[in-house]
Formats: C-alpha cells, structure tokens, sequence
C-alpha cells in the first residue's frame, strides 16, 4: 500500500491511500544485481521492467560472494 499526505500551512490538508499490486524483477549479470518494481502489469510495463533491471545489473559492481544461481529445476510432480 501507499499513503500521500499534503500539509499546507502546518495542517494536513488531504491524505490518499492507495493498495494494490507489484511485481518485482531481479536481474543478475556477472555477478551483479539490479532489481525494478512497478505496480502497472501491461506487457510494455514488464517489458521495460526487465530491461531497466538488467540495465542496472550492467552497471553495478559485482557482488564479490555472489558464485552463481541455482541451475534450472522442474517443478514437483
């Protein structure tokens, strides 16, 4: 959830308050980590999600104890 508050004058003025849903993506590249979250799930929304995260996996640092993800699995029968 979300909650605005504006104060005009010392006094609150209005307050919103906002719950829904976001998704989060997370990016590892060479070690590196990027992580983007928005609440908008049209395609184009998750789209640019994915590329803003590994846009800031490219420019991070690598994570020195980062060794590697876990290999793909299947899921239980």
């Amino acid at each position: 959830s979300d909650v605005s508050v504006d104060v005009e004058n010392g006094s609150i003025k209005s307050v919103d308050a906002v719950e829904g849903c976001v998704f989060t993506v997370r990016a590892m590249v060479a070690g590196a980590q990027g992580v983007f979250s928005a609440s908008g799930f049209e395609d184009s929304d998750v789209d640019s999600g994915a590329r803003d995260a590994v846009a800031m996996a490219k420019a991070a640092q690598p994570d020195p104890d980062f060794r590697a993800l876990p290999p793909p699995s299947s899921p239980p029968a």
